[in-house]
C-alpha cells in the first residue's frame, strides 16, 4: 500500500488545479451583482398566506403607508426586507 504525501505529484496537482479554480472563481465573483441586488421579492398572494391576512389588510398596509412595494400591472410585490422590518416594528417585547 503507498502511501502519498506532500511531495507527491498527484497531490502537488490538485492542489494546483485548486488553485487554479479558486483564482478563477474568484475573477468570475468581482464584478458579480446578484440579481435584485441578491433582494428576495414576494407576492401579494404568498405575503398573505405568510403573514395570515387578507388581500385587503395588505391593501390598508400599501395605502397607509406601513409597507413599501412595487406594483406591475396588477402584480403587486414585497421587498422581503421590508415585510420584516414591518413586523419587527410590530413586535412588542414579553414583559414578564
Amino acid at each position: 500500500m503507498e502511501i502519498m504525501n506532500q511531495n507527491d505529484p498527484r497531490i502537488k496537482h490538485a492542489f494546483d488545479s485548486l488553485d487554479i479554480t479558486s483564482g478563477k472563481l474568484g475573477e468570475l465573483f468581482e464584478d458579480y451583482r446578484p440579481i435584485l441586488n441578491g433582494e428576495r421579492h414576494i407576492t401579494d398572494e404568498h405575503l398573505q398566506k405568510l403573514i395570515h391576512v387578507c388581500d385587503r389588510t395588505l391593501q390598508d398596509y400599501r395605502s397607509n403607508g406601513l409597507l413599501p412595494y412595487f406594483k406591475f400591472t396588477k402584480k403587486v410585490m414585497y421587498r422581503e426586507s421590508d415585510v420584516e422590518k414591518m413586523l419587527q416594528k410590530a413586535y412588542i417585547e414579553a414583559w414578564r
